[in-house]
């Protein structure tokens, strides 16, 4: 049908802007993810029309119109609550944080880098074991850019802290996703603790 062929156009020209916004096109990234959210918009596609705007954000955001970028972020944000999606949240946060260091409120970004790590944090406790570690694998950098704004701003305890989050969760998924991985016990008393922590 002609509303199936715009949502797999949709998601082609989604894709698109993306690789796009990856090579640093700020303007065709635009120009693409516009395209891909009125496509999405024929259809009623709410989620997909968020991922358009989060990408429309980020090149907003580096094409020094940080205004456009909050409002897109926001509008995915409200998304994101209506549909309880946590992936676009955590997304929609992040970038809120960084329209929030652009506009030099280090306070409002360190805000919304929490959030979207919590929202992060949620969305991968969610997750089967077998697509934790893929969904980590592209997320890590609000992690950076988190440790990165607390450098900044001389609080380093709490970006240490970041970085013993992104650790932790690296660890804890890599450990599950490989159970061939075992400590090997050299008494019973250690044995009854690994099994424990096993547990």
């Amino acid at each position: 049908s002609a509303a199936g062929l715009n949502a797999d156009l949709g998601a082609v020209t989604l894709m698109r802007a993306r690789l796009e916004l990856e090579a640093e096109d700020w303007t065709a990234a635009l120009r693409l993810a516009n395209s891909a959210y009125e496509l999405f918009d024929q259809r009623g596609l709410l989620e997909r029309q968020a991922q358009a705007e989060l990408i429309r954000a980020h090149a907003t955001l580096a094409l020094g119109r940080a205004d456009e970028a909050s409002e897109l972020a926001l509008s995915a944000l409200s998304t994101s609550h209506k549909l309880q999606a946590l992936p676009l949240s955590h997304a929609a946060h992040h970038l809120l944080a960084r329209v929030a260091e652009e506009r030099a409120q280090p306070e409002r970004a360190q805000d919304e880098y929490e959030a979207a790590i919590r929202d992060l944090e949620r969305v991968q406790t969610s997750l089967t074991t077998e697509l934790r570690t893929e969904f980590l694998g592209d997320k890590l950098r609000v992690f950076q850019d988190a440790i990165d704004h607390c450098l900044r701003e001389g609080q380093i305890e709490r970006g240490f802290g970041y970085l013993e989050r992104a650790k932790s969760r690296a660890l804890v998924d890599y450990l599950a996703s490989r159970p061939d991985v075992r400590v090997r016990a050299s008494t019973a008393r250690e044995q009854a603790l690994i099994d424990e922590l096993t547990h």
